[in-house]
């Protein structure tokens, strides 16, 4: 059910326009598929960012994306540089915005040959990430200026540039609708991915590669309570199968822009399974998709809610059905369980089963291991089949799919504007 614009910024006056220190965060990027892009629509991938009153975001929107696992292939070579903005040389500078002006400027770069956008869909879909991460009102509005090298290119883009509104600060200044971005929607289908639709394009549709979702638990001096952790999308390169695809969701993910304190070198571990561990989380994690489509989880040496956290992530991204079930094992010592075993072995679905623990084909010790079947709803944004102990999955007012600690009977609020 949709909720009025009112309503979302309402609630949005419950959160301060910028944090009030240093804290963990995301700023969405516009996302380079490369050959396995969809022409009509630009997906918007969120990623960690850490910043003091929010200066700095810019850059990490426009900032370049490295394909972590894996190169994007194309008809004449590869690309590493999944960021759209970075790769058509446009960059963002919002220090201090809306107090400051944002300045978007484009270099005189030709399109990349491989990429089916235009320069207008880019910078639109790029406007799209700076009002997410900035609220502008009827007194402070965003002002957005476009810099272009190219004169032909000023020209194209002279309609981006103008006064954005998509908050309030008074009820009585409420404008009907947010200031729309020319020539494009917003779009959040079932698993909670934004899409920068463009109605009017020319070119047909076809299926865009499919992400993995990377819990990342946020917290900080600034976190918030609700929600606990965020599901970042995640593109693998091109080729890689469903199963390896999958198997990301049990390897530390790197990718973190530090807009605070960069010279410190250090930043969070966005995979949840990884983070705040200073010893080993976790044994081997493997994928199989075939007859069987399985997931093991081998000596996980975690809390309950970040194992429960680490799989329903995993369900999400593999979206099993109740024809196609996805069977979660867990595999633990008997001689040294871990914490989260109890939790678990009373969660309803869970079977226990005690097995010799093998080495060079002698028996040294016994291991329990639990399974439990699973499917998703994306839809309803809920477990069809399968339960899971102390974490739960909720869709936002605007269409994102979360993970909170405990039950949600009703839709969290992210703060970010209603979309048309």
């Amino acid at each position: 059910m949709k909720t009025s614009f009112l309503i979302l910024v309402m609630g949005c006056l419950a959160l301060p326009l910028h944090a009030t220190n240093a804290g963990l965060g995301t700023v969405d990027q516009p996302v380079n598929l490369g050959a396995q892009a969809d022409p009509s629509r630009i997906p918007l991938g969120p990623v960690a960012v850490e910043s003091n009153y929010n200066y700095g975001l810019g850059p990490a929107i426009s900032a370049p994306r490295p394909s972590l696992h894996g190169a994007m292939e194309w008809e004449k070579g590869s690309i590493l540089d999944q960021n759209l903005a970075s790769v058509f040389g446009i960059t963002v500078s919002n220090h201090d915005a809306p107090q400051t002006p944002v300045e978007i400027r484009v270099k005189g770069w030709p399109r990349p040959e491989y990429s089916p956008y235009t320069k207008e869909q880019v910078v639109a879909s790029l406007i799209h990430c700076v009002l997410r991460s900035t609220r502008g009102t009827l007194k402070h509005p965003i002002d957005i200026r476009i810099l272009a090298d190219s004169s032909d290119d000023a020209k194209r883009l002279e309609k981006y540039s103008g006064e954005y509104v998509n908050s309030v600060v008074d009820p009585d200044d409420l404008p009907e609708k947010p200031t729309p971005v020319p020539g494009c929607v917003l779009e959040t289908d079932s698993n909670g991915v934004t899409w920068v639709v463009f109605p009017d394009c020319a070119d047909a549709a076809k299926p865009a590669a499919a992400p993995v979702f990377m819990p990342f638990r946020l917290g900080g001096e600034a976190g918030p309570d609700l929600p606990t952790w965020l599901l970042l999308p995640v593109w693998p390169g091109t080729g890689v199968s469903r199963a390896d695809s999958l198997a990301i969701l049990g390897q530390p993910y790197p990718l973190f822009y530090d807009r605070f304190k960069p010279s410190t070198g250090g930043g969070p571990e966005v995979n949840c399974l990884f983070a705040g561990k200073s010893g080993p989380t976790l044994d081997s994690f493997r994928v199989v998709d075939g007859e069987t489509f399985e997931a093991i989880y081998q000596y996980p040496m975690v809390d309950s809610e970040t194992l429960s956290a680490s799989i329903l992530a995993l369900v999400i991204s593999a979206a099993p059905s109740d024809e196609k079930p996805l069977s979660v094992i867990l595999r633990t010592g008997k001689s040294a369980p871990h914490d989260w075993l109890e939790d678990f072995q009373s969660c309803e679905g869970w079977e226990t089963e005690v097995t010799p623990d093998m080495a060079a084909g002698k028996a040294v010790g016994e291991r329990i291991e639990l399974r439990a079947s699973f499917a998703w709803d994306a839809a309803a944004a809920r477990l069809s089949r399968g339960a899971l102990p102390k974490v739960a999955a909720a869709r936002t007012i605007t269409g994102q799919v979360v993970l909170t600690a405990g039950e949600v009977t009703e839709k969290v609020d992210d703060g970010l504007p209603e979309q048309p």
